[in-house]
């Protein structure tokens, strides 16, 4: 295994579960809280992909391991719908335009919160 000509990338389902609104802020129309999480991730299979290629190889199948389950603390930000709206309208990639506002949030942390960025995360989305 060692001299293999492929590595593996796991596939992973992860849904984040909001259980206590701790705080919501009086500001920016009541849209940014903080609470606590239950961040659960299911790993259900694997790709080994071509070292030299990067293609996918196989995709093997994976049952009966257990979730991950991480409880923890997290700060969300509601959209109103009205930005929705404007845009679909748009024919913005909404999804797309939300994930790249989470990591510029996550590189501004520091400036407002004692921490370094490598301290917070966000679900990205696979490329498999």
């Amino acid at each position: 295994i060692a001299n293999a000509n492929y590595y593996t990338v796991s596939r992973d389902r992860t849904d984040i579960i909001l259980c206590n609104v701790l705080y919501t802020s009086p500001l920016y129309q009541k849209m940014v809280h903080f609470g606590r999480v239950e961040i659960r991730t299911k790993v259900f299979a694997y790709f080994k992909i071509c070292k030299l290629s990067g293609n996918i190889l196989a995709e093997k199948p994976l049952s009966n391991l257990p979730n991950l389950i991480t409880k923890t603390y997290a700060f969300w930000i509601d959209i109103p719908p009205q930005i929705v709206e404007k845009l679909h309208a748009q024919n913005v990639d909404i999804i797309s335009a939300i994930h790249s506002v989470e990591h510029c949030m996550i590189g501004l942390l520091p400036l407002f919160v004692k921490s370094n960025c490598n301290e917070y995360d966000t679900e990205c989305p696979s490329p498999f």
